[in-house]
Formats: structure tokens, C-alpha cells, sequence
């Protein structure tokens, strides 16, 4: 009897450390199911980022602002991918705000072009960096011939440098809702207190200071440090913005 009685509490003994190890086991594949499910949508999600930054930058080199045109009739204009134009980028650079010919929804940003014969460099969007408010930085090179009149080329290299984050994603949501003339929401942190001015179109926030195109008119807003939800709605003539 006593016999039985040891073999049965072996047997329940084996059997709870058999489901103890089960239920570990368990644990476990869920644990490293979600870390690799969790680095996944990271690695999509830069993907996008990444994808969106080479979109933006070839529109940009394609855009008429900055473009050489080989056509200009009412009807159309016909710039050429990668040759710019020196006159027009003269009168862009140094302004510290969006280009009208390319649309960016995702990030603040600074293109950069570099006369590599002369070394003359020429700074749109963006004439500094965010850096409070920079998640993620992505920067990418093309090579550009720069023509400075119909007989003088020069080689040349383009470089964008994107910035990410939830205030410069802020301001892509605005920029989406102007185009659809419609109403949204967007969660953002912010790491310092930010102001936008309508009169001016001027975004400050810290130190950092830029004039984004935002497609339609916003009124004034502003957010302190923290947490926000902000509400963008289309009125019918502007976008309002509260947080």
C-alpha cells in the first residue's frame, strides 16, 4: 500500500514539473513571438520611412521650382529628373521652409545641394536641425547636374536628410487633413512647448524655427511640454487645430 502511495505521488509530482515546464515553454514562445511580431512592424515601419524619403527626394529633383524645364507651354511644364536649375534654387535657399513643387506629409526636412566643382552649396527646407524634436534621422544622396546658365553645367550631388518624430508628424497630419479638406485626430509627445503663427506661417518649437506649406489656411495654435491630442478640423475655409 505504502508502495502505491510513493508511486502515486511520483507520478503527480512528475506531472506538475512537466506542466511547469509546459507553461514556461508557453511563456516563452509567446514572449519571443511578440519580440519578433514587435521588430517586424519597427523594420516596417522604417521601411515606410525610408521609402517615403526616396519618394519625396525624386519628386523633389523632378519638381518645375527647381527643376531646368525643357518645355514650358500653358498647358504644361516639363522639368527635367536631376537637372537644376542655379537661378531658381538661389532665390529658394536660405528661406527655412517647405518647397512648393514637392509634398512632404511625414517629416521635417533639409535638400541640400552641392556644386562639387565650385563647392557652392544650396540649403532648402529646413536651414537647421530639429534635434528635440528628431526621432529618427534619414539621409540620402543623389547625384545632380546643376546648370548655372544654358552653357555652364556642373556636377553636382543632392542630399536629403529627413526628420521624423511625432511633432514633424503633427504637422503631416495637418498637411493631410488641408488636402482632404477634412477633420482628424493625432496623438504626439512633445519634448518642448510649441507654437504655430497663421500670420506668419511660422512653427516654433524650442529653439527651432521653420515655415511649413501646409496647403490651407490653420489658425493659431500651440501645445506645452507633454502628452497631446490634438483635434485638426476643417471649418470650411481653415483647418483648426486644438490641443
Amino acid at each position: 500500500m505504502l508502495r502505491t502511495n510513493n508511486k502515486a505521488s511520483a507520478e503527480i509530482i512528475i506531472q506538475s514539473i512537466f506542466a511547469i515546464f509546459l507553461v514556461i515553454f508557453l511563456m516563452l514562445a509567446i514572449y519571443f513571438y511578440m519580440q519578433t511580431r514587435t521588430q517586424t512592424k519597427v523594420q516596417e515601419i522604417q521601411f515606410d520611412e525610408y521609402e517615403l524619403s526616396n519618394k519625396f527626394l525624386i519628386e523633389a529633383l523632378s519638381g518645375s521650382c527647381i527643376a531646368v524645364e525643357d518645355c514650358k507651354t500653358r498647358e504644361k511644364t516639363c522639368p527635367l529628373y536631376g537637372v537644376i536649375d542655379a537661378k531658381k534654387i538661389d532665390d529658394l535657399s536660405g528661406n527655412n521652409q517647405d518647397i512648393d513643387c514637392a509634398d512632404n506629409q511625414f517629416s521635417i526636412y533639409m535638400l541640400k545641394i552641392k556644386d562639387d566643382k565650385s563647392g557652392k552649396e544650396w540649403v532648402l527646407g529646413a536651414t537647421t536641425k530639429p534635434e528635440k524634436i528628431t526621432k529618427k534621422t534619414i539621409t540620402l544622396t543623389a547625384p545632380v547636374t546643376i546648370q548655372h546658365d544654358k552653357f555652364n553645367l556642373a556636377q553636382g550631388t543632392a542630399e536629403l536628410t529627413t526628420y521624423t518624430g511625432d511633432v514633424p508628424m503633427l504637422i503631416g497630419k495637418i498637411k493631410q487633413a488641408c488636402n482632404a479638406k477634412t477633420n482628424t485626430t493625432y496623438r504626439y509627445k512633445t519634448p518642448e512647448r510649441i507654437t504655430y503663427k497663421s500670420t506668419s506661417n511660422k512653427l516654433t518649437t524650442g529653439e527651432f524655427s521653420y515655415y511649413p506649406k501646409m496647403g490651407c489656411a490653420v489658425s493659431d495654435f500651440e501645445a506645452e511640454r507633454g502628452e497631446h491630442l490634438a483635434y485638426i478640423q476643417w471649418t470650411g475655409t481653415k483647418m483648426k487645430v486644438t490641443t
